[in-house]
């Protein structure tokens, strides 16, 4: 009957028969195999999260009970974060720091329970880091062998370089400065300890400077020449970071405007595992912008009628580019006649015939930025041109290229026409035609200026006036500049100024000599003046004596009678009396 029943009851026969059995009996039948098992990735970039899947395995037959999983990470492995699965409760490290994770369950049912461990290590981190998982069950394991798991993980150096370029301003004109930033960033997720970037300038850009960011060792060309920017990273640079270069290049005046310029900038790096965003580029437009000025100034001189005028042109690209061509042109005002032009190298004129009035028209092409064109122009007044006409001859410039000041595209030269100095001279005697021998004569110069400018004060004498041998001159005054009686040799100057269309009054006396009588005694002074104006007395003439019809006639008196012989003294003293009511006489 016992060898009937099955072995599977016979534990609970015994617990029948001896129940202090059945527990021992029991116990020693229960086995449970486990293992540890882990996977990762290989290898690792540096400064990356990756994940260590743990797999523990119940083989059975029967349910392990007490099963703890040990997980230390390896020094330099920071923990982030853990999946665990049902039925069991883990204590890991805080994220971002190393130590044990520790995971227990009461039990595990025969099968499979997956852990993922999420953790990283630093961005510089380079070579193997190892740990051992473990797996322990207080159910009895017929197979410890598998009950650890050894982990190596590999862990090398993987960055993600990234180059952008911006050309500004865009467009750009010729003729000024152009900025190349370039911007170098380490995406990560490792440090990177060598990487080059490098920017050909685009012909004809030429270099002018460069900034780089520190840790970084660059070449240039020479300043004002064409080629490449290359620099070296001479440091290290931590992920998500970057580096930014500043380049300025000029782009030269003589560039067209729509000209294209296109810069590529490159990075490489070697752990950059990413290379399609290794290369970047920037491209700017050209525009040609000159600003053409001209000034127009004259000669400082008189302008009168059938006299020259003399002008000089300045044409002057301020740029800041090249113009495709210039062209000057100065339409003469009705009373000017051309005479001549001349004109700088490179330019062409087409002029009026010399003598008649009409248009000049000079050009050139190119011009080149900061050039100036000088023109020196000569024409002459129409002798039919009133006093005070008022000429404004103007020169004007043109380009097709673009000019943003305008303001400046004209000039103006202003030139009033004025008759010259004409100084005539009037001489009078008071008292009538005839005078008694040892008489004062009083003689009455008045110097005026028909002129609409200033007969002014030049070099030489104004007046000369040198009296007859039959006279002795006593004084000389002026209502104005300076008059001089010098006795000894019997003569009167007078040095001074005459406004346009005024006056200067001059008195002399002198005394008749005895022994006279009976005779004519004819005297003329003499002015010079300054005919047109360029302040040198260049014409002279006598004076008139305006009682007659006659023109520029003496000034005569017929000496008649005689008076008393004065002493020498008396005479004197006659003279002074005479001398002090001429003043007297003229004073307003």
């Amino acid at each position: 009957m016992f060898k009937a029943v099955p072995a599977a009851i016979c534990g609970l026969v015994l617990f029948c028969l001896a129940p202090q059995f059945a527990i021992a009996v029991q116990l020693l039948s229960a086995s449970a195999s486990v293992e540890v098992s882990v996977a990762q990735m290989q290898p690792i970039a540096a400064g990356a999260a990756f994940d260590y899947v743990i797999h523990v395995n119940n083989e059975g037959p029967d349910d392990a009970a007490s099963v703890t999983l040990t997980f230390p990470l390896p020094s330099g492995v920071a923990f982030q974060s853990d999946s665990v699965p049902a039925g069991w409760s883990c204590t890991t490290p805080a994220p971002g720091s190393g130590g044990t994770i520790t995971c227990t369950a009461a039990t595990l049912a025969p099968g499979t329970a997956t852990f993922t461990i999420t953790a990283s290590t630093p961005p510089t981190a380079s070579g193997t880091f190892s740990t051992t998982a473990s797996i322990t069950s207080a159910t009895p394991d017929p197979d410890a062998n598998d009950n650890s798991f050894d982990v190596d993980v590999l862990v090398a150096p993987s960055t993600d370089f990234s180059v952008a370029v911006a050309g500004t301003p865009n467009p750009v004109n010729a003729g000024t400065d152009l900025t190349w930033t370039v911007v170098v960033a380490n995406n990560g997720p490792s440090t990177a300890s060598a990487a080059s970037v490098t920017l050909p300038l685009p012909a004809p850009a030429t270099f002018l400077s460069l900034a780089a960011p520190a840790g970084w060792t660059c070449s240039t060309p020479a300043p004002g020449t064409n080629g490449t920017i290359s620099c070296s990273l001479s440091a290290t640079m931590n992920p998500a970071t970057q580096a930014t270069f500043t380049i300025v290049s000029n782009v030269p005046g003589s560039v067209a405007g729509g000209t294209t310029l296109s810069a590529t900038a490159t990075v490489s790096a070697p752990a950059d595992a990413f290379p399609a965003n290794d290369s970047a580029t920037a491209s700017v437009t050209t525009a040609a912008v000159a600003d053409i000025a001209v000034t127009k100034t004259r000669t400082a001189s008189l302008v009168i009628a059938g006299g020259p005028l003399h002008y000089t042109i300045t044409v002057t690209n301020n740029g800041p580019s090249d113009t495709a061509g210039v062209t000057m042109t100065d339409v003469l005002p009705a009373p000017l006649r051309f005479t001549s032009i001349s004109a700088p190298a490179g330019w062409s004129c087409t002029t009026p015939p010399a003598g008649a009035n009409g248009t000049i028209v000079c050009s050139t092409t190119p011009m080149a930025a900061a050039a100036t064109a000088t023109f020196a122009l000569d024409v002459v007044v129409d002798p039919a041109t009133s006093a005070g006409t008022v000429i404004n001859n103007t020169a004007t410039v043109t380009t097709p290229t673009s000019d943003p000041n305008s303001a400046n595209n004209s000039s103006t030269s202003s030139a009033g026409v004025s008759t010259p100095p004409n100084v005539t001279a009037t001489k009078s005697i008071a008292g009538g035609a005839t005078h008694p021998e040892g008489s004062v004569i009083t003689y009455t110069i008045v110097l005026a200026n028909s002129g609409s400018i200033a007969q002014t004060d030049n070099p030489g004498n104004e007046l000369t006036d040198v009296l007859p041998a039959s006279l002795t001159l006593v004084s000389a005054i002026a209502s104005s500049g300076a008059a001089v009686a010098n006795t000894g040799t019997n003569t009167v100057t007078w040095n001074g100024a005459i406004a346009g269309g005024g006056s200067v009054t001059i008195t002399i006396q002198a005394l008749v000599n005895n022994g006279t009588s009976g005779t004519t005694i004819a005297n003329q002074a003499t002015v010079s003046y300054d005919s047109d104006g360029n302040g040198t007395n260049d014409a002279s003439r006598v004076s008139d004596d305006p009682s007659t019809a006659a023109q520029s006639d003496p000034t005569a008196f017929v000496v008649v009678g005689i008076v008393p012989a004065l002493s020498r003294m008396s005479m004197l003293l006659l003279a002074v009396a005479l001398t002090a009511l001429a003043l007297a006489m003229m004073k307003p």
